[in-house]
């Protein structure tokens, strides 16, 4: 597993090996994405960094994107689990 993310969870008292879900494409409705941005719909957007890479969903407040589901596999012994968010503006020159 990625160092990084299992230390950052082991003051937490996880036991079981960290599972990163980083394919958020895979959320429902379909149609509620887009892979460009769209009035009423999240906008799928790739990335990478040193150690993960995926699909993360990004809309803003005006978008008005619905609600979406993601499903996750039932784990034995209780599930526990991070979502992240976060709130950037982006300054074009």
């Amino acid at each position: 597993m990625i160092d990084d993310v299992k230390e950052h969870l082991a003051d937490r008292g996880f036991t079981a090996e960290p599972i990163c879900l980083m394919d958020l494409e895979r959320s429902l409705p379909p149609g509620a994405l887009s892979k460009v941005s769209k009035s009423g719909h999240w906008r799928t957007l790739g990335y990478q960094t040193d150690t993960l890479s995926g699909t993360m969903l990004v809309a803003g407040p005006e978008t008005a994107a619905p609600e979406v589901i993601y499903h996750l596999e039932v784990c034995p012994g209780g599930t526990r689990f991070r979502l992240g968010s976060g709130a950037t503006t982006l300054r074009r020159e």
